[in-house]
């Protein structure tokens, strides 16, 4: 299988022509669950649909349609028309609700569910949706992704503890490992020759996946017994540690306008100390509805070791837990600094370590500041991909299994 390409999750606002707007605080989720991954499912024990929410930073409320499109696997839209969808694709009337909060930093605010009457998600796969202007079209303002699975396959998962291969990572700590996988018995419908391998998605880290072909590539495993049994599997796996955890809904504690993430100062390296609760990657956005559901100028301060040779990056669940170049933390002697605009709610996030080459961010390193334990609990979500002629051909998601690891 292809890797993947870092994909954003984009909030901007536009120039003109079209409306002076700003999207802020867009959520994708499953069903009524914001902690839960943005997937849409439909079997015959759970019907499951995309709920997507967000603010709007705008002197009159806005005129929008919500464009969706189905992609491959490097959640770039297909460039065939019979996989457009053609007049499903689109929510042509938004409704929003006006925010009455003096000074919060949004007008309008909009939640929708889908599929719609309007709009269908005939295959499954990867998606993705453009909030446009109504009138100028190549106006977007912001874009999201989500997952459409259709009567999974059931297979079986597999999460196991290990020891890192084929190379030994100083501190010790960092050749904890895990091996997840699935066996898979195909179908007699369906060719062998077709199935693709796995994709495994840590909590909602959705744009940086491990994956499982069928070419044992790098770490990744795969056997077969010939003919519709197979089984792939992702090797050294690191479990990382829980994120760490930011709760601004205290409004005395965190003060409108401008507050700092941890109250109680400076944020260090916490390598060695095993954080145990948080959101799997989540966030809980105080309701519009609420007093006080304001934006906030959020500093975050950290002090990494002093050994630290790469580039600080700060991402989460804010970011889509995508790793952004305009997310690098300003080196004051020693002092790491980034100003963020978060609504009050409830956030999990984390320091990473990177390169930045010709404006993208390269060789990220996940658990060097926040430590690797057996004992964190994560969601790997594994998809089971397969390519289908059908339509033109497409990669297709056929099965679904979410593991909790954590305890083993």
């Amino acid at each position: 299988m292809r890797a993947l390409t870092l994909i954003l999750l984009i909030c901007f606002s536009t120039l003109t022509p079209g409306q002076n707007v700003t999207v802020k605080s867009l959520q994708a989720y499953g069903g009524n669950d914001p902690l839960s991954i943005p997937l849409v499912i439909s079997s015959k024990e759970l019907n499951q649909n995309l709920t997507i929410e967000f603010d709007i930073a705008a002197q009159a409320e806005p005129n929008l349609v919500i464009e969706f499109k189905f992609c491959d696997l490097n959640w770039q839209p297909y460039n065939n028309a019979f996989l457009y969808n053609q007049g499903r694709n689109t929510s042509q009337t938004l409704w929003f609700d006006n925010i009455k909060i003096p000074g919060s930093g949004a007008n309008f605010h909009y939640k929708g569910s889908f599929p719609s009457f309007d709009v269908t998600f005939p295959f499954p796969g990867k998606w993705a949706f453009y909030i446009r202007d109504s009138i100028y079209r190549d106006k977007v303002y912001a874009v999201g992704y989500f997952y459409v699975v259709q009567n999974p396959l059931p297979f079986k998962g597999h999460i196991n503890k290990e020891v890192l291969e084929g190379e030994i990572s100083t501190p010790v700590e960092l050749n904890r490992v895990y091996s997840i996988g699935a066996d898979i018995v195909l179908p007699d419908s369906l060719a062998p020759a077709n199935l693709m391998g796995i994709e495994i998605v840590e909590n909602r880290k959705m744009f940086s996946p491990y994956q499982a072909g069928k070419n044992n590539s790098g770490f990744s495993v795969y056997s077969t017994d010939g003919g519709h049994r197979f089984n792939f599997t992702a090797r050294n796996v690191r479990p990382g540690n829980g994120y760490r955890h930011l709760d601004l809904r205290d409004k005395a504690k965190y003060n409108f306008p401008e507050t700092n993430a941890q109250f109680d100062g400076i944020e260090y390296s916490t390598f060695y100390n095993r954080r145990q609760q948080d959101l799997a990657g989540g966030e809980l956005i105080e309701n519009f509805r609420y007093e006080y559901a304001q934006y906030l100028k959020v500093k975050f301060r950290f002090r990494p070791p002093e050994n630290t040779y790469k580039k600080v990056f700060l991402t989460g669940s804010f970011t889509n837990w995508a790793v952004l170049p305009q997310n690098e933390l300003k080196n004051d002697n020693g002092l790491y600094t980034l100003d963020v605009e978060l609504k009050r709610g409830e956030y999990d996030y984390q320091y990473v370590l990177a390169d930045l080459i010709d404006g993208q961010v390269t060789n990220i390193d996940w658990y060097t500041l926040e430590g690797n334990f057996w004992e964190t609990d994560n969601d790997y979500h594994i998809f089971l991909y397969y390519f289908t002629p059908e339509y033109g051909g497409y990669n297709k998601i056929i099965g679904y299994k979410k593991l909790r690891s954590g305890g083993l």
